[in-house]
């Protein structure tokens, strides 16, 4: 049983339907570029998967170490309010208190 090759254009099937190499070629194609970005497409989402469970697992390990040491974080709006009027107190006095009287000699 011998198949027509790419070259010849009017090969003809065992069953007498007449087919040509052509269609196969595109079929062929079409389904190895249509498996490649299925691949791409799976690797894609398995990536976005990972990388997002090990940021989970960063700010997981993150606050525990905070919650370890004592530094709670559970009411941040809160603090960086009062923190920001304690601050600017502290850089008008640190300045003021930094610089020493200049000494002639």
């Amino acid at each position: 049983m011998k198949w027509p090759s790419s070259t010849d254009q009017s090969g003809q099937h065992p069953d007498g339907i007449v087919t040509s190499s052509f269609s196969r070629d595109v079929e062929s194609v079409a389904f190895a570029v249509l498996l490649f970005l299925a691949a791409g497409i799976i690797l894609f989402i398995s990536c976005f998967f990972v990388t997002k469970c090990l940021q989970c697992y960063k700010a997981r390990q993150r606050r525990l170490r905070r919650k370890a040491l004592g530094e709670d974080d559970d009411d941040d709006d809160e603090d960086d309010e009062d923190d920001a009027d304690i601050d600017e107190d502290e850089q008008q006095t640190g300045i003021t208190n930094s610089n020493p009287d200049l000494v002639k000699v």
